[in-house]
């Protein structure tokens, strides 16, 4: 749906300085600062509306130059420019090949790292094909023009993932601080696909920008160009990948069933242990025993299940307590009274920080982008994009105040965004 010429107008007293929520609503979180040699303390925050009329946005990126991109689970890559400006820069065409079934649809958005020279954008979308309702899920390259008002689609630049009647889709995108571009697969409900090798299915893949396997990925040996791809293995329906600031590690946020939604570090080649077989056994332990080496999670929801999403790291003293915090959505609070979660990072360690936040329902994304020093999260719900602030902090700043490197998850001094989506209810 394109954004009216009211949610504009609406728009455009917003400045881009807080994390921002995607799903169904987009909502952007910033902090105080504390006073110098004052305890750090997690901030109250306070959620403003940033765009509103849409239909399930999924995912949101942001351009070097402070635009926000975002995209529509039914099709539809929009641009909000610093000065408030929303533009719808695709048209139906561009997703006549776009299955919508289940859980499919257009989903994961990342922008190319070196945007400024290129123009490229990434979009992780079902496809469907004569009569097919869906055939494969597809990473699809396209090129947004100058002055953000059309978007081409270049083409596929990776194929293949198996998609099966829409369920376990992922799909996630995130480019690292070398260039190279992580795809959260789901297992398409397949028993099989987690732990076979030869599927794209089931998997984290690391790719280069042109589709092909990474240099130094963990298969490399392999004489099959999919496993090449390959990074990690073992997974259910992957939703988050975030990327810690100054390390260079890759996390992920994963759906389990009815319970144990999962938080892992990836290490190349690490298999995370699901592997629902014989048919596809639900009740198999998210990190199932028996499959040799299987890496536990960081982090497990236990029971019931939050349907954690999309995650991002924040980092600066005006997040306080929060400063070097994973932040993570979810998208069912199942009574917990909370929507966004908060984990301190010590190493490779997690911790829950006992810091959360009712933000809304379902609560889909979380990314980061730029304004000052400081990082800021945003989220997004199923109509509407919202802004996350600290509680007493007016969120306004000068047009373009998100500067270069806000896409880049790694990169300092920015702000988070979130997404939320009330799509009839969480999907595992």
């Amino acid at each position: 749906m394109k954004p009216t010429s009211s949610t504009r107008r609406a728009s455009r007293s917003l400045s881009w300085w807080a994390v921002l929520l995607t799903l169904t609503a987009l909502i952007a979180v910033d902090v105080s600062r504390a006073p110098a040699g004052q305890a750090a303390i997690a901030p109250p925050l306070t959620v403003q509306p940033v765009v509103g009329g849409l239909a399930i946005p999924w995912d949101v990126a942001f351009t070097p130059d402070g635009t926000m991109l975002f995209d529509q689970r039914a099709g539809g890559i929009s641009a909000r420019r610093s000065n408030g400006v929303v533009t719808l820069m695709t048209t139906p065409a561009d997703f006549a090949d776009l299955a919508v079934v289940s859980e499919s649809g257009l989903l994961g958005l990342a922008v190319d790292p070196a945007f400024n020279t290129n123009r490229f954008i990434y979009t992780c979308q079902s496809h469907k094909s004569g009569t097919a309702a869906i055939t494969d899920v597809r990473v699809i390259r396209w090129q947004v023009n100058n002055t953000y008002s059309d978007v081409v689609k270049v083409g596929p630049i990776l194929t293949g993932i198996p998609a099966n009647a829409g369920w376990h889709n992922g799909c996630r995108l995130l480019f690292d601080g070398g260039g190279l571009l992580y795809v959260a697969t789901g297992d398409a409900a397949v028993g099989t696909y987690p732990q076979d090798r030869s599927s794209l299915a089931g998997k984290v893949l690391r790719i280069t920008r042109d589709g092909q396997a990474a240099r130094g990925n963990p298969f490399l040996t392999s004489p099959d160009p999919d496993t090449q791809k390959i990074f990690t293995l073992g997974h259910r329906n992957p939703q988050g990948l975030a990327l810690q600031p100054g390390t260079g590690r890759v996390w992920s946020v994963e759906h389990g069933t009815g319970r144990d939604d999962e938080i892992n570090l990836l290490v190349a080649g690490g298999n995370y242990g699901w592997n629902p077989v014989p048919g596809y056994d639900e009740n198999t332990p998210m990190t199932n025993p028996n499959v040799p080496g299987a890496i536990a999670a960081k982090y497990s929801t236990g029971d019931p299940t939050l349907a954690l999403s999309g995650a991002t790291f924040v980092t600066g003293s005006q997040w306080g307590a929060m400063n070097g915090a994973l932040v993570v959505a979810a998208l069912s609070s199942a009574g917990r009274g909370q929507r966004l979660l908060v984990f301190g990072v010590n190493g490779t360690t997690l911790s829950a920080s006992g810091i959360s936040a009712r933000v809304g329902h379902h609560v889909r994304a979380a990314a980061l982008g730029h304004q000052g020093s400081g990082r800021e999260p945003v989220r997004h719900d199923e109509q509407r994009l919202q802004r996350l602030h600290p509680a007493g902090r007016t969120p306004s700043a000068p047009s373009g105040a998100m500067h270069s490197g806000c896409s880049r998850a790694d990169s300092v001094g920015g702000r988070a965004v979130l997404g939320r989506s009330h799509d009839g209810g969480p999907r595992h």
